[in-house]
C-alpha cells in the first residue's frame, strides 16, 4: 500500500491527524520501530524499518510494518493515559510473558499495545481475512487479540468522533 494511502487509512480509522509522517530505512537494524516526537501541540511520527527481503526488481521490501509502526502514535498515548486503570496485569500476562519477551515485548504496556495494534490492523486492513489473521496472531502468542478485536467491532467512526 502506498504511503499516502497508509496515512489516509490511519487517520480515517483513528479520527485524528498527526503533524507529519517520516520513514527511516534502517538496513542494519533487525526489526521495526515506531517513534513519536511531540512538537508543540503536534505529533510527528517516525517509522524505522528494516528491509525484510529484496524484491525481484532488486529493491528492498519492508513488508506491512509501516501501518503498524505509525499506528503506535495513535494507540500508545491512549494506553499511557490509562495506566492507573489496568488491573491484574500480572495475572493476565504471566502465562505469555516469556513468549512476548522472546518477541522483544518485555513489559506489560508494550504487550497491551501490541495486542491492540494487531486487532486494529485486522479491522482496518484485512476485513476479508479475519479468521486467518486472528488465528495467526494467536499462534504467535497474542492470546488476547480476539477479545480485543471483538471489542473493536463496536467501534464505528460514524458513531464515534475518534478512536480515543
Amino acid at each position: 500500500m502506498p504511503l499516502g494511502n497508509i496515512v489516509e487509512t490511519l487517520e480515517g480509522f483513528f479520527g485524528e491527524r498527526q503533524g507529519g509522517y517520516h520513514v527511516v530505512l534502517a538496513p542494519l537494524f533487525l526489526g521495526n520501530y515506531g517513534h513519536t516526537l511531540e512538537l508543540g501541540n503536534e505529533r510527528v511520527v517516525y517509522s524505522f524499518l528494516c528491509p525484510m527481503e529484496v524484491g525481484g526488481d532488486g529493491l528492498p521490501r519492508c513488508g506491512g510494518a509501516l501501518f503498524h509502526e505509525f499506528a503506535h502514535s495513535f494507540v500508545n498515548p491512549l494506553t499511557e493515559e490509562s495506566k492507573g486503570k489496568y488491573r491484574n496485569l500480572d495475572t493476565l500476562f504471566k502465562p505469555i510473558f516469556d513468549r512476548m519477551s522472546n518477541l522483544n515485548y518485555g513489559d506489560s504496556y508494550t504487550i497491551i499495545n501490541e495486542h491492540i495494534l494487531r486487532a486494529v490492523e485486522l479491522k482496518a486492513l484485512h476485513p476479508t481475512e479475519l479468521q486467518e489473521g486472528l488465528n495467526q496472531e494467536e499462534a504467535r502468542g497474542f492470546v488476547y487479540v480476539r477479545p480485543i478485536f471483538d471489542l473493536l467491532t463496536k467501534y464505528d467512526r460514524v458513531r464515534y468522533r475518534s478512536f480515543s
